[in-house]
This record gives structure tokens, sequence and C-alpha cells, in this order.
């Protein structure tokens, strides 16, 4: 065989010299046959795997849980109560990942993914949030692109024409207030922060579409709660570590600090 390639739950995909994919138990026996033109690691005892009739979904021992079908197929590697997405040329489909039963039909819907604890989907409506029952939670603005959820919360990605593009919106979709950039900083004593950035603009248009571009050198960053308080801002520097910790810097320092702003190292910088 080719590979194995990296295991999961105990199994390694691997490829047989007929160039079909299968899976190997930590003794290096087939455990499921080669007999996929395409197979995924094991995640939360299930995979993705393809054959001449499409993607479908199997269990430990190889059993089909959702048969295989055309479109693509999505299914969450951390949330074992999450249903499988099916993208095909007609719509988006919700399916569950127990036995395959349709739970939600989405016609005309192009894209779907995992936001959070809920899914995106795509239309020519724009963007929504739906549960994992189908149930609309929350819908896009006019000229939103994407919306996340933010632990309760959600940030809206309106188009490239808007200055102020990150909307921060409550569990209502009440809008509480807007940045040029908007992201999860962590949470940090059971309260969820965003990172935001500002930064200068200058109009542009290319090909007769109008954009805002950044003025470089203009750039600030900081963090704010849920309530859109600001914690600390004027930064020229803010990277996450992932270890709920944040790399900052300004013109006179830089060091680590938390999500809620408070600093834990700090070296000014020398004259």
């Amino acid at each position: 065989s080719y590979g194995p390639f990296p295991a999961g739950q105990g199994l390694s995909v691997a490829v047989a010299q007929s160039g079909l994919y299968g899976y190997l138990g930590a003794d290096g026996q087939w455990v499921v046959e080669p007999q996929f033109v395409w197979a995924d690691t094991m995640h939360l005892g299930r995979a993705r795997v393809s054959t001449e009739a499409g993607m479908g979904l199997i269990g430990l021992d190889g059993a089909w849980l959702i048969e295989p079908r055309a479109g693509r197929l999505i299914v969450s590697d951390k949330m074992e109560d999450a249903p499988a997405l099916c993208i095909d040329e007609d719509g988006v489909s919700l399916l569950s990942t127990a036995d395959g039963a349709q739970i939600a039909r989405f016609e005309g819907a192009w894209n779907a993914a995992f936001t959070g604890s809920l899914i995106c989907i795509e239309d020519e409506s724009g963007v929504f949030l739906i549960d994992y029952a189908g149930n609309i939670v929350l819908s896009g603005g006019a000229g939103a692109e994407k919306l996340n959820e933010l632990g309760g919360y959600y940030i809206e990605r309106l188009d490239a024409s808007e200055d102020q593009r990150f909307v921060l919106r409550d569990h209502t979709g009440a809008e509480i207030g807007r940045w040029q950039e908007l992201t999860f900083a962590g949470r940090y004593n059971d309260v969820v922060y965003a990172a935001f950035s500002t930064y200068d603009t200058q109009t542009a248009e290319i090909d007769g579409l109008t954009f805002r571009d950044e003025v470089s050198g203009s750039r600030r960053y900081g963090l704010i709660d849920m309530t859109g308080r600001v914690v600390i801002d004027g930064l020229t520097s803010l990277k996450a570590t992932g270890r709920a910790l944040l790399t900052a810097e300004t013109d006179d320092w830089l060091g680590l600090i938390r999500p809620d702003g408070t600093i834990v190292i700090r070296l000014d910088k020398e004259e």
C-alpha cells in the first residue's frame, strides 16, 4: 500500500496498489478493505469517502451511514450531533449522520459551512444562519457575504464596497457596532472577546467596481467584549497565540496580553 496517512481513532487511511483507498488497523491489516476512490481521516467514529457514485459517510466498521450521492459532503469533526451538509447543483441538504435521513432542504442554495454551533447557508437572497434542525436563526442584512457565530453573538461580513465591513450583532440580530475588521480573540473568565482593526481608506475602482483600499501604515488594533466596549486599543500589532494570550505591540512597547486587555508581559522599546 501507499501511505499510511495520518491515523484517526486507530485507523489509518491507506491506498492499495489497485489505487483504491481503505483503512488499516494498528496491526497493519485492512479493517476496511480498499474500495473507495478517496477516503478521509476518521473523526468521531465516521469518515467521508468517495466512490464512482459520489461522496458518502461510513462508520468505523466501513458500513454506510450516508450512502454515496452526488454533490459535496461536509461533516463536522468537532460536534458529534451536527448533521452532514450535502451541497449539490440544486441546493443544500442537511442529513442525519446516524442514518442518512434528510433533516432539511434548501433549494437554490449554493454553499454551506459550519460556524460555531450553527450553519451558514448562502443563496440568491444572501446569507443566513440555521440550527441543526434547519430552523433559521439569523438572516444577513443587505450586502452580507458571511455570518459567523461568536459565543452566542454574530459577526456579519459585508461586501467590499463598505468601509466598515464587519458588524457585531446580538442573539436577536440587533446591531452592536461596526468595525473594519473583526475576529474571535478568545474567551477569558467566561467572557467572549473579539479583536478589531481600524485604518484609513482611499477609494479605488477596478473594472467598474468600487473598493476601499487601506492606507499603508494607518492600521491600529484593539479588543472589545460582546457589548462592544473597547478594553484596549491603539495597538500596531495584535496576534493570537492559541494559548488564551495574544502578542501585542504599540509604538512604545511589546508584550503579551489576555483577551480582556490585561497586560501580562510588557517590554518597553528603547529610544
